[in-house]
């Protein structure tokens, strides 16, 4: 896991976690792994802030119960109840336009996707994490501060120098080139649920692009899993027209 911690001011601190690529590995030992090691960068920062910045503290004692925070994080969305089509894709041998029959009009919350996951794992597959993020193209990659986000009522924050206006800021972040990819594989088969930064935004093109979505591909596809890889390493993926809503709130499975 990356971490950064920003002072911004005497009791303030910035804490930027992203996740690390991870190939084949348990769904659960790394999601509970990389939110144990979060939430105790947070409560660090807490007790340090409130003891003082020269004053020692148990560490053993914050990661033990960041350990058993994150865990009750996993189990709180682990066995949520996720529609059967995803289920069915696990479980089936599957041609690629049964697939797509299936999951046509498919949605997901969020838990509900961490759950996918999740069952997945217990139904034999293993869970594979992938990032690219492409250099900003409108601006000098040096001008960049070390930090910058821009809040839900359009403002920005960042930290670090940078000789950039707060609009052209916005604009690296409203056009940064983000691909998320995680993979489930198991013996015989793989499925692959991807997002971009501007389909989780709906900024993409398409008929399901105004919304948040997700990608599906998977073995099907007619792809082999080394050349999708090789495709995301480059910032790139295969069409596809499995386009699954994500929910903020919880709905109903039918």
């Amino acid at each position: 896991m990356a971490m950064e911690i920003y002072q911004q001011e005497e009791d303030k601190s910035l804490i930027a976690n992203s996740m690390d690529e991870v190939e084949n590995v348990s769904f659960r030992e790394c999601m509970v792994s990389f939110h144990t090691k979060s939430i105790y960068n947070v409560l660090s920062e807490m007790v340090r802030h409130y003891l003082g910045f020269v004053t020692s503290y148990d560490s053993n004692y914050i990661m033990q119960k960041a350990k058993e925070f994150a865990n009750q994080n996993f189990d709180s969305f682990a066995h949520k109840e996720i529609p059967t089509c995803f289920t069915e894709i696990l479980e089936k041998p599957m041609k690629k336009k049964e697939q797509i029959k299936l999951l046509k009009g498919a949605n997901l919350t969020y838990d509900q996707l961490g759950a996918l996951f999740a069952q997945a794992e217990n139904k034999g597959y293993s869970f594979s994490h992938y990032h690219y993020q492409g250099d900003p193209s409108s601006v000098n990659k040096d001008e960049l501060p070390k930090f910058i986000h821009v809040k839900e009522d359009g403002t920005v924050e960042y930290y670090g120098k940078t000789t950039l206006t707060e609009g052209q800021m916005k604009q690296v972040v409203e056009q940064a080139d983000v691909l998320i990819a995680r993979i489930l594989d198991n013996d015989e088969h793989w499925h692959c649920f991807l997002q971009t930064f501007k389909g989780l935004k709906g900024q993409e093109a398409g008929l399901q692009g105004s919304q948040p979505h997700l990608h599906y591909i998977s073995d099907s596809f007619g792809i082999s899993r080394n050349s999708l890889v090789e495709m995301l390493r480059k910032g790139e993926y295969p069409s596809t027209p499995v386009h699954i809503p994500l929910k903020e709130n919880e709905e109903k499975v039918e």
